[in-house]
Parts: C-alpha cells; structure tokens; sequence
C-alpha cells in the first residue's frame, strides 16, 4: 500500500514489436517476427506511425513493444486501414538484457497515454481508473482498462516475475 504506481491505458489492438538491428528494421507480432509484405499488419503500422522508425533507428538493438491502433472493435478514431503504433515498453543494450524505461527513450507521443504518473496504491481505488472514456486523441469510445506498474522502472518478484498488473474495464466487460 502506499507504493507509487504508473497508471496507463490498456489499448486494444494487436501487440507488436520493433526493433533496428544489424543495419535492418524487424516487426512483428507478440510471437513471431514478420517477412515486409504490402499487406502485413504491422509492417503497415510501422509505415504509418511516423517517428518510429527512427526512434529504432536511433536506439538499435533496443526492442519496442506496443500495441498497433485500429485493428480492433475498438478503433480510435481510425479509418479502415489505417494504424497506428503506441508504444508501453522497451527491452535491450539499453540496460543489457532488461526492460527499459519507456520514458528514457520514446517521446510522448509514440507512448500509450499516462492516467496516473505517481499513483500511490490502494487496491480499491485501482478499477475506478479502468473505467472512463478512452485518452487517445480522436477515439469516441471507452477504453479497455489499464495497465499499472511501479515507478522508477520495473521490479521483479521471484512467484510472478515482472511486477506489473493489466485491468480490463468493467465497461469493457459488460460491452463484448
């Protein structure tokens, strides 16, 4: 209790990850790397999130995840076929072999929106912030929850490994 918690926005879309390394750009799904087709989703994402490739560019060997807008029941403001890439982590050389501080390295707006920065936790307070309408700009709909971790880059429990917690709204819930 007490213990001061980040608080963002759980996107629903397609997980995805991106990463420059050896003079290449990679992208891919949460499990598989993925060949550059015209029709591949998060090549698709990647061409049209501007300011991603170069953030990989710039950071190689740092893996970005994040999850690809648009793709989804819940759209944010998205037009067919159009996607976007908001990022919620990073994993490399950065801190060899560790998750990253996403803040560190991403600008703002390439990152999944903030609700809370310094939240100090309190279980029952935690499902009040799932709930509400979505903070990306252009979407008209409620969001799917969020996602809550410790401030100051992640910790590790020895049960459960990267201490972190994923709420999905009730709203949400209730709606599928």
């Amino acid at each position: 209790p007490g213990e001061p918690l980040r608080i963002t926005e759980k996107i629903h879309g397609a997980n995805g990850r991106y990463v420059y390394t050896n003079g290449r750009m990679y992208c891919g799904s949460r499990n598989h790397w993925m060949k550059q087709v015209d029709d591949n989703l998060w090549w698709r994402a990647l061409a049209q999130t501007p300011g991603l490739e170069p953030l990989c560019r710039e950071n190689p060997t740092i893996c970005f995840y994040g999850e690809v807008l648009g793709c989804q029941s819940l759209r944010y403001g998205m037009a067919p076929g159009c996607y976007r890439v908001l990022l919620f982590d990073a994993f490399g050389t950065y801190k060899p072999g560790q998750w990253c501080d996403i803040d560190d390295l991403a600008p703002r707006e390439l990152q999944v929106p903030v609700i809370e920065s310094e939240f100090p936790y309190s279980p029952e307070s935690l499902p009040s912030f799932a709930d509400g309408v979505s903070l990306i700009l252009g979407a008209n709909h409620i969001r799917e929850g969020i996602v809550v971790r410790p401030v100051g880059g992640p910790r590790f429990h020895p049960e459960v490994g990267r201490v972190q917690l994923k709420l999905v709204s009730n709203q949400y819930l209730e709606k599928s």
